[in-house]
Formats: C-alpha cells, structure tokens, sequence
C-alpha cells in the first residue's frame, strides 16, 4: 500500500529508525506492508515542538493516532498537531470578572479554561493562540489570537470556534471568515452577543472567478458551502444540484487529484477518513454530470 505522509510543520520523517526525508513542505509517498509493524516518527525542525510517533501495522486504521485518509490504493496521514517540548503551564492571557475567570494557557498544547461557579470548564486551542486577547460583551467572551476566534459564554460554553481574517466588536460582532477554497470565498457575518452568539446576517462572497479547468473544483468546493454553482453547470444540472448533493453524501474537504478527477473525504469515525474519486461529465463548456470514478478505469 503507498503511504503519504504530511504535516503542518516541517519534519524529518523516520520509518523503521531510518531517514527517509523532510516533510511539510512537498509530500513524501512510501510504499509500505503494515503487516510488518513499522515505526514512523514525525520529527519537528523546530526543537520547541516534541515528535509524533505510532506504529504502522495490520491494526492501524483500527483507531489511527493521527488523521488517516484511506484512499482506493493509499493512505495519507497527516501530523496536525505537534505537543510542545516544555510541558511547564505557561499563562498567555487572563481576565478576571465578577462571575468568572477566563485564562488562555500553554500546557503541552495551547487551551482555554472558564473558571465559573465552582466548575473550571476547558477548551483546546490551535497554536494561533500563542499571542492572544480577551474581550468580554455582555455575557460572551471573545479570545482573539492570530487568524482566528474563540467566543463561550461566561457560562463555559463554546459559542465560536473558526478561522477569521478581520474581527470587530462594538454593538455588534462583525467576522470574516476565510473558506481556502480555489475561489478564494469568505464569509461576512453579524452577530449579537448575550449569553449565545446569535446569527443576525451571513453572506458568502469570492474574490476569484474560477478558469474552466478548475468547475470541477469550483463545483464541489461550492456544494459544500451552499453557494451558487449555476455557473459552472448546464441549465439541466442547475436544475438538480440538490439531488447531486444528496448523491455526493456529507463530504468534509475536496482534495486536489487531477483537473479532471477531484477527491472528497469523508468522515468514517474518530481520526479515519474515506477518499472517493469524482470526474465531471460535460456540456458546451460546461458541467453536465458527475460520476464517480474507480482507479481502474
């Protein structure tokens, strides 16, 4: 089976105790027999973040330790989330209000606590949080780091949780949240802040219009964020995205393969993903069908 390894930091990738390159930047692929019980270790460049390490065996996608995409003929992990080497609790930022306490800290990964009633309720943070600040409106508080957004309620709830490229707050929440798709979408919204971070308006916008080689993309990226597709289908399939949405399922992300073969993933359970092959069919220029595709054709 052909292995491909990824991670969100560079690496040194060993198999077996064995170097067998860098990774992080362009992906390296392996082919591997889990039957023989390999040891692969993800090793950061920077020495402030400590080594992901598993065995790759016949049991491996029972529960895998990392994400696993499980594809018709490989199997991409990708290292996400690396523990920083010094385990001491290190407080990033902290405030303090009459009826609770919200702290960010660095305990091996970065997290937030809200220290409310007696009760401490706890939430994981990515590492954009190493530099951030505490807001509170009404009774939501919003924990602002770099790119991103953590509002719960004084209560210790998790309101939001997502990427965000511009954040204000005056009478109102105003956010802007990126999509990294190849249109390049964002979403606009407004919220009220009290006890809930209440939706008042959403608008999904794009910077670039998509060339027709990258419809397929486009499509699918669009599917998954409701947004209008009509440009790239024939007036028949305009007619039924909603039944081509109901046969693609609940996909998560669309991965590059081809122009002309795209790749959703799925959610099975835990860290397990399936990747399924899709290729359009076409019309005048434009997207008339998609079937999925097998590797043997």
């Amino acid at each position: 089976m052909r292995f491909y390894f990824l991670s969100a930091k560079p690496c040194a990738l060993k198999l077996g105790g064995a170097y067998a390159g860098m990774i992080g930047g362009a992906d390296v692929f392996i082919d591997l027999s889990p039957e023989e019980s390999i040891l692969c270790e993800m090793i950061p460049v920077d020495p402030a973040f400590l080594p992901v390490s598993f065995l790759i065996d016949d049991g491996f996608l029972t529960a895998p330790p990392i994400p696993a995409i499980v594809g018709p003929t490989a199997i991409i992990l990708k290292a996400e989330t690396f523990l920083h080497a010094d385990s001491a609790m290190k407080l990033v930022a902290q405030e303090c209000y009459p009826d609770c306490t919200v702290s960010v800290f660095l305990q091996g990964t970065m997290q937030a606590s809200v220290e409310t009633g007696g009760e401490i309720f706890t939430f994981p943070l990515t590492d954009d949080y190493r530099s951030s600040r505490i807001l509170r409106k009404n009774d939501c508080i919003l924990i602002i780091g770099k790119n991103h957004l953590c509002a719960v309620s004084a209560r210790g709830e998790r309101l939001l949780y997502t990427p965000v490229v511009d954040v204000s707050c005056e009478e109102e929440l105003k956010i802007t949240v990126p999509h990294f798709d190849c249109m390049n979408h964002f979403t606009q919204s407004r919220y009220r802040l009290t006890d809930k971070a209440e939706l008042l308006e959403s608008k999904l916008l794009f910077r670039y219009a998509p060339k027709e080689e990258l419809y397929l993309y486009a499509l699918l990226e669009g599917l998954l964020l409701h947004a209008d597709c009509s440009a790239f289908v024939t007036e028949s399939l305009a007619k039924r995205l909603s039944e081509l949405k109901r046969f693609l399922g609940n996909y998560e992300s669309v991965l590059f393969i081809t122009q002309e073969v795209a790749g959703l993933v799925y959610r099975m359970q835990g860290n397990l993903y399936r990747l399924t092959y899709f290729t359009a069919e076409w019309a005048e220029g434009r997207i008339d069908n998609i079937l999925e595709k097998s590797m043997e054709e």
